[in-house]
């Protein structure tokens, strides 16, 4: 389907759309990461998303109605602990803004919460929740086995699944998928003074979507939160994104047990800073 949008030039009505709802954009994903934080920024034990009948609002309120509703199980050590790492990151960021203060602290969080865990070192007696008290030990894996679209339609919620319902999903992930990557693109443009190629882009995202599909895995998207890092630190070159995704991919592949240990506030202050970050402040108080 991105190849058919590239063919058809769809994308270049993308371009015509105002300043404002690039920013806003921008604006809209760092709000709707940032608050869906709640549950790892104050250690919450919230249930299933709210819903209204009749009431259509995006996924995100809903969770954060939800993790309102269960602010009585807030923990004390997550929350300390996320608000002391994000004001932590933003004073290293005031005194030295090119170095990505993330990449640290989440070092220093790992430990820590290794510190905190019986099962680990279990030095520190504290119950900091971490990745592994919630998704258990991470492991590491490249692909998972295929299912035929018969099998997956089967398993729809109430038996109701069809064709359509495939199509649908593939356009709607198309749509935004398109429209994640130029947008992100085009802010970063604004922001660098670098020229870019929208249609090299959506070669690229055609390309990442079939590798995914072949292994079995989400659609990949081109997003803001990276760019901004990147932008940040001075990695402007075209081959810091796969020297970023080799790292991952080594880092994953060796670390990922390790990773189970790092604090959910650990988790919440990072990506809060990130959005943090991310946010045209400048823009925003015009």
């Amino acid at each position: 389907m991105i190849v058919l949008m590239l063919v058809l030039r769809l994308h270049e009505y993308c371009m015509f759309m105002p300043k404002a709802v690039f920013e806003g954009f921008t604006v809209s994903v760092a709000l709707t990461i940032g608050l869906s934080q709640a549950d790892f920024a104050f250690g919450l034990t919230s249930g299933p998303p709210l819903k209204i009948a009749g009431l259509e609002l995006s996924p995100a309120v809903w969770k954060l109605a939800a993790s309102i509703k269960a602010f009585g199980t807030l923990q004390a050590p997550s929350t300390v602990f996320t608000v002391v790492g994000f004001l932590t990151m933003y004073f290293l960021f005031k005194v030295k803004p090119t170095i990505p203060w993330m990449v640290p602290f989440a070092v220093v969080s790992c430990i820590i919460g290794a510190m905190c865990d019986e099962d680990a070192l279990g030095i520190i007696p504290l119950e900091l929740p971490n990745l592994k008290s919630k998704y258990g030990v991470l492991s590491f894996w490249l692909a998972q086995p295929l299912k035929p679209l018969g099998q997956i339609i089967a398993a729809a919620e109430d038996g109701k699944g069809s064709y359509g319902d495939i199509f649908q999903g593939a356009l709607s992930v198309t749509i935004v998928a398109v429209l994640n990557t130029l947008i992100s693109a085009q802010i970063a443009k604004n922001r660098s003074k670098m020229p870019y190629s929208d249609v090299r882009e959506l070669q690229g995202l055609a390309l990442s979507h079939a590798a995914c599909g072949i292994c079995g895995l989400m659609p990949p998207t081109g997003v803001f939160v990276r760019t901004s890092v990147n932008l940040t630190t001075g990695a402007t070159h075209k081959t810091s994104q796969f020297i970023q995704g080799l790292c991952v991919l080594l880092f994953a592949a060796v670390a990922m047990p390790v990773l189970s240990y790092i604090p959910q506030g650990g988790i919440a202050a990072i990506l809060v800073m990130s959005c943090f970050r991310m946010v045209p402040w400048g823009y925003v108080q015009k």
